[in-house]
């Protein structure tokens, strides 16, 4: 399933959900480029880009992150770590 960010619904981003049984993936993409990737709670960020991007990153962590920020993806992106948002584990890429 395709939605927007609820809080830039008219931003060049959009989440892709791919929940289901087996397993659960949701992906974060700005323009065209898939910026976030959860799987199965391990959040990877595969680049900051763009000022405009780091402001969908942002309102993403909102709405997805679980109490996480911008701040806590862009030290593990600069560290190469990805991060359990559900557990709070972290471990290296």
């Amino acid at each position: 399933m395709e939605r927007v960010l609820r809080s830039m619904p008219y931003a060049q981003a959009k989440v892709r959900d791919y929940g289901d049984i087996d397993r659960d993936l949701i992906i974060l993409q700005s323009y065209q480029t898939d910026v976030i990737i959860i799987e199965n709670g391990w959040l990877t960020c595969t680049g900051l880009y763009s000022m405009t991007t780091r402001k969908h990153i942002s309102a993403f962590m909102r709405e997805y992150g679980n109490g996480f920020t911008f701040h806590d993806v862009k030290r593990c992106y600069e560290r190469r770590e990805r991060l359990n948002i559900t557990t709070g584990e972290i471990e290296s890429i």
